[in-house]
């Protein structure tokens, strides 16, 4: 069950034990027989791992390994939480499921108790009018961790106009110890801007002034850790 590749009605089942390599295969061969509009998801991630470490860390490394590793600077984990991926959990008494984005809020406690094990991940197909997109700041293009990353998830009305905007920013919980948030940051302020307001009467300040308010940076100004407001900006 951990070694499983499943197409499902509304998406794929991915064993938490399948290697990167296995996976990105698979991928290839759904992006060329389904459609466009069902695989922008699948698309990212296909993406993602291709620049994903190197090709013997993929080779052994899985899916659910990363996700359990849970580490700030993974470029899968927001895609995973905007794409409303879910993770299934097995224990002792049977399975339970549970959307990433509440296995990640930390604010609850751990979600994967003693006794229990991760056994696959759900990703759901998109939809015409989805869109999906995931962006990556790094020294380097492969094998090197995200100095911030970003995903994004929304619902295009008609040109211009966005709804069901989901962001979620990682990647900045390595530097900025003296901040309170989470490692992985939802943007709710960004996220309701995008999708209240028509894409052409939003500036560039008020992105920012936007993300600003979702990441609570503090004394940001007077830091002297250069790399955290490299990170930051």
């Amino acid at each position: 069950e951990l070694k499983i590749l499943e197409k499902e009605s509304e998406g794929i089942k991915i064993g938490a034990g399948v290697t990167f390599t296995n996976l990105r295969n698979y991928l290839a061969t759904l992006l060329e027989s389904e459609s466009m509009e069902a695989t922008k998801t699948f698309k990212e991630l296909s993406v993602i791992i291709d620049n994903l470490a190197t090709e013997q860390v993929r080779n052994v490394a899985s899916l659910g390994g990363s996700i359990l590793w849970a580490h700030p600077a993974s470029d899968i984990i927001p895609l995973l939480i905007v794409s409303g991926a879910s993770l299934q959990i097995g224990r002792k008494n049977g399975t339970r499921e549970i959307k990433v984005g509440d296995f990640f809020n930390v604010q609850d406690g751990i979600k994967l108790q003693k006794g229990e094990i991760l056994l696959s991940i759900f990703i759901p197909f998109t939809k015409e009018n989805d869109g999906m997109k995931v962006f990556k700041h790094a020294r380097r293009k492969t094998a090197d961790l995200a100095i911030a990353n970003m995903a994004i998830a929304y619902q295009e009305v008609e040109a211009g106009e966005l709804k069901n905007v989901k962001i979620v920013i990682g990647g900045i919980g390595i530097a900025i110890k003296q901040s309170k948030q989470l490692p992985i940051i939802i943007a709710t302020n960004t996220s309701s801007l995008l999708s209240s307001t028509r894409l052409e009467l939003i500036s560039r300040f008020d992105i920012c002034n936007s993300v600003e308010k979702d990441m609570r940076i503090e004394n940001i100004a007077v830091s002297k850790d250069d790399m955290m407001a490299f990170r930051v900006s």
